[in-house]
């Protein structure tokens, strides 16, 4: 339960799930039609109960997976009220409400081009490092050792596999053109 989605804490909310289903109950008692608003969002719920005080209780939930609008439904009891989503896929979910993310897009729009370049620069860097796991499962005794002295001694700015000319002399550092090697103190 999260009070901070209330305007009155005194007003308590729990939730449990089926495998089609979330019901959501609110426990406070008699609640009249009138008094009563909710909408139904694909990954929200909005609830509205205006008290006898003429306090308004606000519910805002934002869901952790989409539900299907067209089927969700309440009941108003006596002693609660009872909040039907129905799950648009049979899934279990961890929590009710989704997390808060800092990387989260303000304005609900996806960065498509960014996503992509992400997605091709991982897909990359799991290339490259198949490829030296390969270099380094497949070489010899001295292309393993080459390998290895030349990436300590050099601070990862150099992978060589040739032993002859690695063995001879301390690796250099050889960063990037454009980028200043600062040794880590």
């Amino acid at each position: 339960m999260d009070p901070s989605s209330s305007s009155s804490p005194s007003i308590k909310y729990d939730w449990y799930q089926t495998d089609s289903r979330i019901v959501i109950t609110i426990l406070i008692k008699n609640v009249s039609q009138e008094n009563f608003t909710i909408k139904f969002k694909e990954t929200a719920v909005s609830v509205g109960i205006k008290l006898p005080n003429d306090e308004t209780y606000n519910l805002n939930l934002n869901l952790l997976h989409v539900v299907n609008t067209n089927q969700c439904s309440y009941k108003i009891l006596s002693s609660k009220i009872e909040i039907y989503l129905v799950k648009n896929l049979a899934v279990r979910w961890e929590s009710l409400e989704q997390k808060e993310s800092a990387e989260k897009p303000k304005s609900g729009d996806k960065n498509w081009d960014a996503l992509a370049k992400q997605m091709v620069d991982e897909k990359d860097s799991e290339s490259v490092e198949t490829l030296f796991s390969k270099i380094y499962s497949d070489g010899t005794d001295d292309q393993k050792r080459a390998m290895l002295k030349s990436f300590y001694e050099s601070g990862g700015t150099v992978l060589s596999t040739n032993w002859n000319e690695v063995g001879k002399s301390t690796v250099e550092v050889k960063p990037p053109e454009g980028v200043e090697y600062k040794p880590w103190k």
